[in-house]
């Protein structure tokens, strides 16, 4: 199982990051971020209560780490991309922010106009440009992140910002889209089924990672670097 964030990094992390006590009542004491509605601002700092609950409730998550998958080094380079110019040309004019592209599929953290970590994903079913509710495709824009929190479904799952106000005022309805891991369903699914996660395409409107130990990654990431936009980049027209 995977332990996320040791408590000596925590402390660490408590006194690096520009906390503000304005912000306690905005995370509740299941470490879920409130008062936050369409069209969804800049959430405000993090005081360390507020991490304390967040991380309390992403503990709770059942994760596989990739030992206990018995995931081979080639399955777990398939979930990956590689860090080179391409995946520094997506993060140029991103400083702690994610970009996703259309072009590789690919999942970008970016820190000073560099990636630090790219991973492959899986997008909605139905592809980018999402307009109406249900219509299982995912949103192009940018948008700011909630808190990660514990998912039965999915491991983790990290709200993503949609609809925002240009999505708003363009008539786009929907919600629930999120960044999250790979499904598990009982006799389908599991956290553990990475090749199954990437082998098309298949959420309904939400960016999926193919590992758990990605999506713990990920959320710890979004933590450190709080508040973090999340850019959906459409490289191509949207189908």
């Amino acid at each position: 199982m995977i332990q996320l964030f040791p408590a000596a990094a925590l402390t660490m992390l408590l006194f690096i990051t520009p906390f503000g006590s304005h912000a306690a009542s905005r995370i509740d004491a299941n470490g879920i971020l409130t008062q936050w509605d369409q069209p969804f601002p800049q959430p405000t700092l993090l005081t360390t209560t507020d991490v304390t609950a967040i991380r309390g409730n992403m503990q709770k998550a059942a994760l596989e780490d990739d030992k206990s998958c018995r995931l081979s080094k080639k399955a777990i380079l398939q979930t990956e991309l590689p860090l080179n110019a391409q995946a520094d040309s997506f993060c140029i004019g991103h400083d702690r922010e994610i970009v996703w592209s259309e072009s590789t599929q690919g999942l970008y953290l970016c820190k000073q106009d560099r990636a630090v970590k790219a991973m492959r994903t899986s997008i909605g079913s139905n592809g980018l440009g999402k307009s109406i509710e249900g219509d299982r495709k995912t949103p192009i824009g940018s948008y700011w992140l909630g808190a990660p929190r514990k998912s039965d479904r999915y491991g983790l799952f990290i709200p993503v910002g949609y609809p925002n106000e240009v999505d708003l005022q363009a008539g786009r309805t929907g919600h629930s889209v999120g960044i999250h891991g790979p499904l598990r369903i009982p006799l389908f699914a599991s956290a553990c089924s990475v090749g199954s996660s990437l082998e098309k395409n298949w959420t309904a409107g939400c960016v999926a990672v193919a590992r758990d130990s990605q999506i713990a990654e990920v959320a710890e990431w979004v933590i450190e670097n709080w508040p973090v936009r999340f850019h959906i980049l459409a490289d191509k027209a949207a189908k």
